[in-house]
C-alpha cells in the first residue's frame, strides 16, 4: 500500500459528549418510570441528535408526548432560535 501511496482509514476514538461528574443540582424524577400517563400532555420527553451529512452536521431536536412526536426542529447549526414544527 505504501508503494502505491495508499493508506487505510482508522476508526476515530469515541468522543464523550456528556460530563456527569459535576456538583450541579439534579432535577427530581417526577415520572418515576411510569411511562403510561392517563391523558395526553402529562409527560413529555425531549432529545437532540446530530448526524454527519455530506454538507456538514445536521441537528434534529424532538419533543415526544405519549410515544408520538409532538414537535420537532431540524437545522444545520445549533442555535437558540425556536421554530418548531407540529404534526397534524
Amino acid at each position: 500500500m505504501r508503494e502505491n501511496g495508499l493508506s487505510s482509514k482508522t476508526p476515530r476514538r469515541f468522543r464523550r459528549t456528556t460530563d456527569s461528574k459535576h456538583n450541579l443540582p439534579i432535577a427530581d424524577n417526577l415520572v418515576a418510570r411510569d411511562f403510561n400517563p392517563d391523558a395526553p400532555n402529562r409527560i413529555w420527553g425531549a432529545d437532540i441528535t446530530y448526524v454527519r451529512a455530506w454538507a456538514g452536521w445536521f441537528y434534529l431536536a424532538v419533543v415526544i408526548d405519549r410515544s408520538r412526536a409532538a414537535s420537532w426542529d431540524g437545522r444545520s447549526a445549533t442555535t437558540c432560535e425556536r421554530s418548531w414544527s407540529c404534526p397534524p
